[in-house]
């Protein structure tokens, strides 16, 4: 208010200075003062102007800064959001090589490495044989760009091996401050797998047949005798254990009634063939087969025939059967002959 008031006397008293100077005319001090209040005046106008300027320009720079800020909450926030939530990159890598068995029955033994390859670090880092349910590695801790090492070993079933493992590992999800109410924050899991092949080098794979085929192949008289039953020692005339008859006898013995001796000891005879006539036999099977041939140098068919149907032991008996007929009928092993 007080700049305005004396904007308002400085013009009145130009004003009046000149009227005075064109009055007096010859009053040289009156004139050349009434100049030097024209020129005072006018400097102050032009700082007046110059603030006037200079505020619109604040306002101005004001109203931009306002605008940049609407701008990034309302459309950049949302993209910088999603892409903070998103950088979290989980990644875990699994390898697996295998060296060859020489002969049946021997191992293969594996090995591989399981990598962090994310970007976030890997709790629990498990590795496990699919095959055996084996455990190979468990509860490690695997930082970015870091590995472990794994080993193990299982035994084939056939000629040719594939076999796999799996990994998997827990890492903590951060939904942190920019990923909205729509994160839900905690322990994820991150998984893997990675197999290999591998042989027995020295392995007639072979192939099977059912107890249906080996007791008609069994009369020496006719063609179609398989030769195989020449193997064993009295041919199909060996005593077959405790059973009091022949193996051609018990393969032809009426399985029908329920007798589990009888059950079995068709399906292991025509696995024993199978085995001398050059059928690779899986180690879970060949278990089966011991196991059978020590009921048979226990029991008799009718110690067995008398068990109730419930009974522990005759389950057993038919458990061992299922295996091996399993295998006769080529559903484990090499499989069945064409």
């Amino acid at each position: 208010m007080q700049k305005e008031t004396q904007h308002n006397i400085c013009i009145h008293n130009l004003n009046v200075d000149k009227e005075g100077k064109e009055r007096l005319g010859t009053n040289r001090e009156r004139g050349e003062r009434a100049l030097r209040d024209e020129g005072s005046c006018i400097r102050n106008l032009r700082r007046n102007i110059y603030g006037l300027r200079e505020g619109k320009m604040k306002m101005k720079k004001l109203g931009l800064t306002l605008l940049a800020v609407f701008l990034l909450v309302t459309v950049f926030m949302p993209g910088i959001q999603a892409w903070a939530c998103e950088s979290q990159e989980p990644c875990i890598d699994v390898t697996k090589y295998c060296e060859d068995a020489l002969f049946p029955g021997d191992a293969i033994t594996f090995s591989g490495t399981v990598t962090n390859c994310g970007n976030t670090t890997l709790w629990d880092v498990t590795v496990k044989d699919i095959l055996t349910y084996e455990i190979l590695l468990d509860d490690v801790t695997l930082k970015p760009g870091e590995w472990q090492e794994y080993s193990g070993s299982y035994t084939p079933t056939t000629c040719t091996s594939t076999n796999m493992v799996k990994a998997w590992a827990t890492y903590y999800y951060s939904c942190g401050d920019y990923c909205g109410s729509d994160c839900i924050p905690g322990d994820k899991m991150v998984q893997g797998w990675a197999e290999a092949t591998c042989i027995i080098k020295d392995c007639d794979e072979g192939c099977t047949l059912t107890p249906g085929y080996w007791k008609t192949h069994a009369d020496s008289s006719k063609k179609k005798y398989d030769e195989t039953w020449d193997l064993l020692p009295a041919g199909p005339d060996t005593v077959f254990f405790l059973s009091g008859q022949s193996y051609i006898e018990a393969i032809w013995e009426n399985s029908s009634s329920g007798n589990a001796y009888y059950i079995l000891a068709q399906a292991w005879i025509a696995a024993r063939l199978n085995v001398m006539s050059g059928a690779f036999i899986p180690g879970d099977v060949e278990t089966a087969w011991n196991e059978a041939m020590s009921l048979f140098e226990i029991y008799t068919p009718a110690e067995i025939d008398m068990l109730s149907g419930d009974d522990a032991l005759r389950q057993n008996f038919l458990s061992l059967a299922g295996t091996l007929d399993d295998y006769n009928n080529g559903l484990t092993g090499p499989g069945h002959c064409d």
